[in-house]
């Protein structure tokens, strides 16, 4: 896991530590548990990390500060280090690029300075495919990252304080926004992977109806970009393939439980 210069070692590091929280009992992970907290956490906070390790670095907390959710060890920080990475995802949103024009190409009978046209132009390709390249890298990785976020959440948000309550609730908003229509039916060309999305929108947000039931109701009464997926999520959840999950069903009923009052259609 401390290996960040050499990208490929420490994800498989993480992803070992990840796999362990899984099947370990705590007193089995315990002399490890805290220098690997602050190893993840180092890895969260390095600006310079590799795109590619922050989801795995995400998920590798999280299911540490589950393991150990009875001693609450690294929650806090974790949930403030999740809440800043949060604020730098744009959950689902369509990928947008704006790249410059290609020029025409100059005329075989322009004289001046033929060879040196067709250069410039050459260059002007190379860079907008550069340009186009990196606005995908940066995409996927923000997806990826979302991702994982939302994992995360799932895991911990019945343990969160209530100081973490308004970006949790901001963050699972903002990933199911984009996704359904008025009637919570899913937006057209959307992938089968997107209802794991829906399904863990739906856990997160039932957790944290359970855990503050009135902080819940007062975002969804206050801010519409909370209430309106909350709403629209919860309308899917009663016209789709959920409804025979009776799981979700059970998250359905604690969020209507909670905030009654703050939802409309």
């Amino acid at each position: 896991m401390a290996a960040r210069d050499q990208p490929k070692v420490c994800l498989a590091g993480l992803a070992s530590l990840g796999e362990l929280c899984q099947v370990l009992r705590p007193d089995e992970l315990r002399p490890f548990c805290e220098v690997a907290v602050v190893q993840a956490l180092g890895l969260l906070q390095d600006p310079g990390l590799c795109l590619d390790l922050r989801p795995a670095a995400v998920i590798c907390l999280a299911r540490l500060c589950f393991a150990f959710r009875n001693e609450a060890i690294g929650l806090v920080q974790s949930l403030d280090a999740f809440q800043a990475l949060a604020s730098t995802v744009v959950a689902a949103s369509p990928c947008r690029f704006q790249v410059s024009s290609m020029r025409d190409p100059p005329s075989k009978f322009n004289s001046n300075n033929n060879s040196n046209a067709w250069s410039r132009r050459e260059k002007d390709q190379q860079r907008d495919r550069c340009v186009l390249q990196r606005a995908t890298d940066e995409w996927l990785h923000r997806q990826q990252l979302g991702e994982a976020l939302l994992l995360a959440y799932a895991l911990l948000a019945g343990l969160a304080a209530e100081q973490h309550m308004p970006g949790i609730l901001a963050f699972v908003a903002c990933s199911c926004s984009g996704l359904l229509g008025p009637e919570g039916q899913r937006s057209p060309g959307r992938s089968r992977r997107e209802e794991e999305t829906f399904r863990r929108c739906l856990e997160i947000f039932s957790a944290l109806a359970q855990l503050h039931p009135d902080r819940v109701a007062a975002a969804a009464r206050a801010d519409r970009s909370v209430g309106l997926p909350l709403s629209r999520l919860l309308k899917f959840a009663e016209s789709s393939s959920l409804k025979s999950d009776p799981q979700l069903q059970v998250c359905a009923q604690t969020i209507k439980r909670a905030a009654s009052t703050a939802i409309g259609g």
